[in-house]
């Protein structure tokens, strides 16, 4: 490719402050565009599900092939990139130049996601098994965009002189290379000619060691193996590019299978990037000498047939630059004037063409181009030989996990034993690669409570995923110099965007080397500290513990545990703030029920955070004040799902259990995750990713949470849920190892089995009850109201599906209870139609969430349920229909005591279900004992869905 001339709760002001924030406007592009910042542009190595994503968002908002391809070009190729004379050789569009890609044509996530991808990622088969070289994926779109829409009028002024593909790919790269050569010849021969000394260039070995040091140190810089095989991509796809396949995502479905998996059918014909060489030399503009064996596919080169035609193509391509290059130059120089002194001009022209070919043509120019000619004809000859993905001696960039052996540290690696990337043995002698990882992340501040040992374990996972966590900001909590030395919040050079996964992957690595060698030499720290004070009588007092992360790090019950934010993410009201620090907020405290471990209590809630119709409620459902909704189906379906708040989360969005069974249990019917990595959690976040999935990246997506699969109420019904009329799944990470001990760094796994001892990564399920994971849940819960608004509609969700269970799977004609059918005969009952009063539903319910096996199975009511309307109604046929309003009430009245009395009182749990049942609200009164006085509103939306999805997260099955 060419390369020339580059040139009083919450307030809503608050709110908006701590958003403001988090926009660095300044380092975006152009408006509505990308926002790269200043180390961001083409600095990453996404994976090519990743980046193949995001060109599908683009491709289905941008239906237009021509278009699409074009758009792609010009984020780096083009105006906007300072390129402007790829927008003279190719035909562009000037309305596309300045602006190439805003929010019209993908979200935010996306389009800095595109803009930042320097080289792309692929796997041999997947991404547990071996990374190939990486691919500058930029140099596609630049003869994808020839291919579409054309030459402009430069391309055709640049034809005259050499071939317009080569220029734009391959013979355009080694020409390139050849220049960066050239540029330091001509500096240093200008200090030659100042310093009064004769310019020579011999031809001994001796003498042309300078200039061939002067090249090989630009060939990463000019022409890397990843230029190259972008080069070579362009070429052997042109064909498939003029006439991609059909669908909705035509160049992303080309992309997925040229850079998938290895194929399985053998030939060297077949389009996959295994086959590079051979579909590169036998599709090569301009053309190289090559024969092919077309059964097979083989292409073989002649090396001495093709080095002279090499270089000749490479020659053409290194004048057109110069001349390219000189004559803007000299134009600029002489101005309108001299654009109109027409004898000057040719002139000028000759002189130009005389430097040009003194330069290519002259003793060491024609060396270099024989050497480049050289270097790439033996890269040639090597790949055809071997797979699409030799590199030969061609120099590679170094790695970021160089300074780690260059090895994917993970889970299980131990320098004493000398496993490095998952395999044992892995190095001759023991090394100190892991204690380099850990020395490093200390150093960072990120230390999950470990001294540095050398072995891999929980702790140094988490600390990586801490970091990969809070290296996504556009801020950073940095060192400051002098002549004040401290920390200051400053903006990112570079953002992490990789996946959260708990290994050392080479973008974690570039993040590692980022932080500890920013601009100006001075360290990006951890922003968020948990540490402990001592608590006496309810205030706190003295520090005791100044660096918290793991859940039973601490112990101690006497103290409170705080986290303060340097990045002052989240909104903190005044009332709230801590000891006159806007960036502290109190977490919680450690407690010694059940099997121990963190509880963010009632002590310790937000008033803020309160359960109200307010905050509840979704405001559509409401009335406009100063009607009272008491007496609406509104407030008799809030009258219920408070009650059982009051019980269950103290009427606090924040209260979260994280000390028993239930690992890490929140909100309104407090879902759980249990210690099996299975529960009701799950389902609630695989239910918020589908409603708003924008929220839910901000929230968990982007903290490496996920959903196992896609909410589907028929599939999220593990360990026996869907029998129990409640849902219940397993989360899904990055980094997980599967059933053969394989890990998976760029691939989601299920966390969870039915027995503990089955998880092999069963430690993640602690760390969401981390210090550090419990702050960020508990402030999303403190101030997102989407968060709050998810409980509403998730909770009617779980009573919908309750109340309209048969209450047995028995015939009409058998016992138990029976209503009218509506065709002259009856049915079954349902739950619905059985507990009818806001106190009986709401003690129905309250068994639910804590006890469901003891309320029904697949076959209706067991147990307490069956036995509780047994007491009431007796064994036999009830028609329930036949009952009197009076009956009807007693009826209810006897349920809900009925399920009051019969509830065991270990863990004061008879006491919660009377303390739900008797609860009476501040805002809508008590609840209603009368028979169908319990109304649940119609099924409606939750709430606006946000405007653009632009951070949906990858889920497990591929889908999104």
């Amino acid at each position: 490719m060419v390369m020339v001339d580059a040139e009083a709760g919450p307030r809503i002001e608050d709110v908006l402050a701590a958003a403001v924030k988090t926009l660095p406007e300044a380092a975006r592009r152009w408006p509505e565009g990308p926002i790269c910042l200043a180390r961001e542009y083409k600095a990453y190595r996404p994976d090519l599900p990743t980046y193949s994503r995001w060109v599908e968002e683009v491709e289905r908002r941008i239906a237009d092939t021509d278009e699409l391809v074009q758009r792609l070009r010009l984020l780096h190729y083009g105006r906007a990139a300072g390129n402007v004379l790829f927008d003279i050789v190719l035909d562009s569009k000037l309305n596309r130049m300045g602006a190439p890609m805003t929010l019209a044509h993908a979200g935010q996530a996306t389009l800095d996601g595109l803009i930042g991808t320097g080289k792309l990622t692929t796997f041999v088969t997947d991404s547990a098994g071996t990374w190939r070289p990486p691919v500058d994926i930029s140099h596609l779109w630049v003869l994808a965009d020839y291919v579409r829409n054309g030459l402009g009028a430069g391309g055709y002024a640049l034809a005259a002189t050499a071939d317009p593909v080569g220029a734009l790919s391959w013979t355009g790269d080694l020409a390139s290379w050849w220049s960066s050569y050239n540029d330091q010849r001509l500096t240093a021969r200008a200090a030659a000619v100042e310093a009064g000394q004769e310019w020579q260039e011999p031809t001994d070995p001796a003498a042309l060691a300078t200039p061939l040091q002067w090249l090989h140190r630009s060939t990463t810089w000019r022409c890397g193996v990843d230029d190259l095989f972008g080069d070579m991509d362009a070429i052997a796809l042109m064909g498939a590019l003029a006439e991609p396949g059909q669908g909705a995502t035509p160049v992303t479905d080309l992309l997925r299978v040229y850079y998938g998996p290895s194929p399985v059918q053998v030939g060297r014909a077949l389009l996959h990037a295994d086959n590079r060489f051979h579909l590169f030399v036998r599709h090569a503009q301009p053309a190289i000498p090559h024969t092919v064996d077309e059964e097979t596919g083989v292409v073989t080169v002649d090396r001495a047939e093709a080095l002279p035609v090499i270089r000749g193509h490479i020659r053409d391509v290194a004048m057109a630059i110069l001349r390219i290059t000189r004559l803007r130059i000299a134009g600029r120089e002489r101005g309108i004037i001299g654009l109109l002194d027409q004898t000057g001009n040719v002139l000028r022209g000759l002189r130009v063409e005389a430097s040009v070919r003194e330069d290519v043509d002259g003793p060491w120019g024609a060396a270099m181009l024989d050497e480049v000619a050289a270097r790439f004809t033996d890269f040639l000859l090597n790949g055809l030989a071997g797979e699409g993905w030799d590199v030969g001696a061609w120099p590679q960039d170094a790695s970021p996990l160089e300074p780690y052996g260059g090895f994917l540290l993970q889970y299980g690696d131990s320098d004493a034993a000398r496993r490095y990337g998952g395999k044992n043995g892995a190095v001759p002698a023991v090394m100190q690669y892991v204690r380099t990882l850990q020395e490093h992340l200390e150093e960072l501040g990120f230390t999950s409570g470990v001294t540095p040992d050398g072995q891999f374990g929980a702790s140094t996972a988490m600390a990586l995923r801490e970091l990969q966590i809070e290296a996504q900001q556009s801020r950073v909590w940095q060192e400051k110099g002098a002549p004040v030395p401290g920390m200051a919040v400053e903006t990112a050079a570079r953002r992490f965007r990789g996946y959260v996964n708990g290994c050392l992957d080479p973008e974690t690595a570039a993040t590692i080397a980022e932080w500890r060698r920013p601009a100006g030499g001075l360290r990006n720290l951890c922003p968020v500290r948990v540490y402990t004070r001592r608590v006496n009588d309810g205030v706190p007092g003295a520090v005791v513990h100044t660096d918290v992360w793991r859940w039973d790090q601490v112990k101690e019950t006497n103290v409170r545990f705080y986290a303060a934010d340097g990045l002052a993410r989240y909104p903190i009201p005044r009332q709230r703030i801590v000891d006159g620090d806007p960036t502290v907020a109190v977490v919680g405290a450690f407690s010694e029920a059940e099997t121990t471990g963190p509880n963010l209590g009632k002590v310790h809630s937000w008033p803020e955070a309160a359960i109200t119709t307010r905050t509840l409620v979704p405001a559509g459902l409401l009335p406009a004040p100063p009607a009272d909704p008491a007496g609406l189906p509104i407030g008799s379906t809030y009258r219920v799902v408070r009650a059982i708040a009051h019980v269950e989360c103290q009427g606090n969005f924040d209260i979260i259990n994280a000390y028993d069974r239930g690992r890490v249990s929140i909100g309104v019917c407090h879902w759980a995750l249990m210690t099996t990595g299975i529960g009701e959690y799950a389902a609630l976040l695989a239910y918020y990713a589908h409603i708003d999935p924008e929220a839910y990246q901000r929230d968990f997506g982007r903290y490496g949470i996920l959903p196992e699969k896609p909410w589907d109420p028929a599939t999220w019904t593990a360990d026996g849920a869907g029998a129990q009329a409640k849902y219940a799944g397993r989360l899904a990470f990055y980094g997980l190892r599967d059933g053969t001990g394989r890990l998976h760094p760029a691939e989601p796994l299920p966390l969870g089995a039915k027995k503990v001892e089955d998880i092999a990564d069963a430690y993640l399920i602690d760390y969401l009850r981390g210090w550090h994971a419990l702050h960020r849940l508990a402030m999303g819960l403190r101030t997102n109201e989407s968060m709050w608004r998810l409980m509403w509609t998730f909770t009617l969700f779980r009573l919908r599906a309750l109340l309209a269970r048969p209450f047995h799977s028995g015939p009409a004609a058998g016992p138990g209870p029976v209503v009218p059918d509506g065709a002259g005969g009856q049915r079954v009952a349902t739950f619905g139609e059985v507990f009818t009063s806001e106190r009986a539903v709401t003690a129905l319910l309250r068994w639910h969430v804590n006890r469901p096996g003891r309320v029904l199975d697949s076959n209706g009511a067991v147990n307490d349920a069956l036995a509780a309307f047994q007491t009431v109604y007796g064994t036999g046929r009830v028609n329930l229909a036949a009952l009197t309003q009076a009956q009807q009430d007693a009826a209810q009245v006897a349920l809900a005591q009925d399920m009051i009395d019969r509830a065991p009182t270990d863990s004061n749990y008879r006491d919660s279900v009377r303390n739900a049942v008797t609860y009476v609200d501040a805002e809508v009164g008590a609840l209603r004992s009368t028979a169908r006085s319990f109304q649940l509103i119609p099924e409606a939306p939750m709430w606006p869905r946000s405007a653009r999805l632009s951070a949906v997260y990858p889920l497990s099955n591929g889908r999104r």
